[in-house]
């Protein structure tokens, strides 16, 4: 898919992302994966692609690569945010409170490395999220799925990891993105004197072209 098939972000995104993750589980595959990430062939990746939200996933290719690259980096970056993300949940307390002199460090692996995957964020449209995705990966490939939730006492005191009216309102934002990045080819624009594209029946310069000068 990837080579043939990944012509919008979305594709490409999960492409990209799902080779990576089978290149940490298995090191025998890094070359092939590597290999694969590093030709482009697919014109979704070429530097003048046609393609809505091409140029978004042009810089995502080379993220996933760093991330097999730097696999160690990453999975201390994945901790650092996730320590991070669970200590701001101590900023009501007291300035003096023994549990505001808690650094990312500090704070158990099992809850550091689980924080960035409660993130209520719309990848697909998030910057930031992409990123958070990407460092996350080489502990994902790592672990047992029961690994991948957070202890049961943390997660009581944290509340629902999601609400059923937020998933909705999520699966309505992502429906309508899918609709909006449709692969889309950018049309030529059509010569004065020949039939407007809207399909009017007009030629082009006493329709939609009306008003541009000649060239």
């Amino acid at each position: 898919m990837f080579e043939d098939e990944a012509n919008t972000f979305l594709t490409a995104l999960d492409s990209a992302m799902s080779l990576t993750a089978i290149a940490l589980r298995h090191r025998e595959l890094r070359a092939e994966v590597r290999e694969i990430l590093a030709r482009k062939r697919n014109p979704f990746f070429a530097p003048d692609a046609p393609y809505r939200d091409a140029q978004i996933a042009q810089h995502l290719v080379p993220l996933f690569e760093k991330v097999l690259d730097q696999e160690e980096t990453h999975r201390k970056l994945h901790r650092l945010i996730g320590g991070d993300m669970f200590l701001r949940g101590f900023q009501h307390l007291p300035p003096d409170h023994e549990a505001r002199r808690l650094g990312p460090d500090d704070v158990d692996d099992a809850i550091a490395y689980n924080m960035p995957l409660q993130l209520d964020s719309r990848v697909f449209r998030d910057t930031q999220a992409q990123l958070v995705l990407a460092a996350s990966l080489p502990w994902v490939a790592s672990v047992n799925i029961d690994e991948l939730y957070l202890p049961a006492e943390v997660q009581a005191r944290l509340g629902p990891p999601c609400h059923p009216d937020d998933m909705l309102d999520q699966l309505d934002d992502f429906t309508e993105y899918t609709l909006q990045s449709r692969p889309a080819r950018r049309e030529a624009t059509p010569g004065r004197n020949e039939p407007c594209s809207c399909g009017s029946g007009k030629k082009y310069k006493r329709c939609c072209g009306a008003g541009e000068a000649a060239p």
